[in-house]
């Protein structure tokens, strides 16, 4: 008695449960992550030797290096984003899927579907991380190395330690949830706050990041110079 019967069934835990698959493949997909970033070469954590959960000067050789930094708001912004992208693009899905309709309503759905609607949730935040642990990858490779320090104010940027990595995925994982608590209004309020605070701050934000690496403006990076 007390044991949970059936094949789907590991040390009491139900794996055939809604929330139990997403949550393997996150854990895997940043383990995955972290250890290919240290495969290419990235430090575990700051080479000064300190460990520190959160620097707060963007234009410090610390920048990059520890859990947390000035950066690490865009990456929250990441997970604002990938929530309305995802939710827009399987929506749009259904509806071709079904011939239009809009789906369903959370009050009128049995307990079961509303655990398999929660999955389809919880998946989708899977895709959301892998969008970000692909950036992390990207981020990281020596092309996009030498157009930061080519291109912006990055100028001594040498790439993430795998303990600012593991910070970024956190914050995009923390903005997806957010995004979801708060519905697109409030979600498009955060967003424009968290860049002007970010703007005032070290004169850089996300959008601003994603101009300069696409189209570098000299006149911007000037301003941007400390």
């Amino acid at each position: 008695m007390g044991e949970t019967s059936g094949t789907n069934a590991c040390c009491g835990v139900r794996l055939d449960r809604p929330g139990v698959g997403p949550l393997v493949a996150m854990l895997a997909l940043t383990i995955a992550t972290l250890v290919t970033l240290r495969a290419m070469g990235r430090v575990a954590f700051c080479a000064c030797g300190e460990v520190r959960v959160f620097i707060g000067n963007a234009w410090s050789s610390h920048t990059s290096q520890h859990l947390l930094d000035p950066y690490t708001p865009s990456h929250f912004s990441h997970g604002l984003i990938f929530y309305f992208l995802i939710l827009w693009a399987t929506r749009w899905a259904a509806r071709c899927r079904t011939g239009g309709t809009t789906g369903w309503r959370e009050d009128v759905l049995s307990p079961t579907r509303r655990r398999w609607e929660w999955a389809c949730v919880t998946w989708a935040l899977v895709i959301a991380m892998a969008i970000e642990a692909a950036w992390e990858i990207f981020e990281n490779t020596p092309f996009v190395i030498d157009r930061y320090r080519s291109v912006t104010v990055s100028l001594d940027y040498s790439g993430d330690s795998v303990t600012n990595s593991l910070g970024d995925m956190i914050a995009c994982w923390a903005g997806y949830v957010v995004a979801r608590r708060l519905g697109f209004v409030s979600t498009l309020l955060l967003f424009a706050g968290l860049e002007l605070a970010t703007l005032a701050w070290i004169k850089d934000n996300l959008t601003l990041n994603v101009v300069m690496l696409l189209w570098p403006i000299e006149a911007v990076k000037q301003w941007q110079m400390p």
